[in-house]
């Protein structure tokens, strides 16, 4: 009983870690597609440093230094990997639907990483269960 219990339990870590690692992959594209404006290297003149607005500039150079440190924290398994993940899902929130008139929307840009909190919550509501069965 406390073997099955055990191996359910490694199960449920697993998965959360790896699920972190491939958010972490996921979150270091999310990167480079900023260091890409940050940097010059996109399509079009308005999305070149120099050239964005100041509210762009802003959120892209956050962004840019958040997301990379926040992928290392997610693949390393560190707790400040998780909050800083929330924190730039909040701020992509911000940008993307409560300031759209700035940013633009990004309806499936939100959607994914909202959908992202939503199954990491998931997984650890499970570990909490198994953790609490007998």
């Amino acid at each position: 009983m406390i073997a099955a219990k055990r191996r359910e339990q490694g199960r449920i870590e697993l998965a959360c870690l790896l699920f972190q690692r491939v958010v972490a992959m996921l979150m270091i594209a999310l990167a480079l597609q900023y260091w890409m404006r940050v940097t010059g290297f996109s399509a079009g003149a308005e999305f070149r440093f120099d050239t964005m607005s100041d509210h762009w500039r802003f959120a892209a150079s956050v962004m840019a230094v958040l997301l990379p440190v926040a992928a290392l924290g997610l693949w390393g398994g560190y707790a400040w990997g998780i909050v800083l993940w929330v924190a730039a899902v909040a701020i992509e929130f911000s940008m993307h639907v409560i300031l759209s008139d700035d940013f633009g929307r990004a309806d499936l840009r939100v959607a994914f990483l909202i959908f992202g909190l939503v199954a990491y919550g998931a997984l650890r509501v499970a570990l909490r269960i198994v953790n609490n069965k007998g």
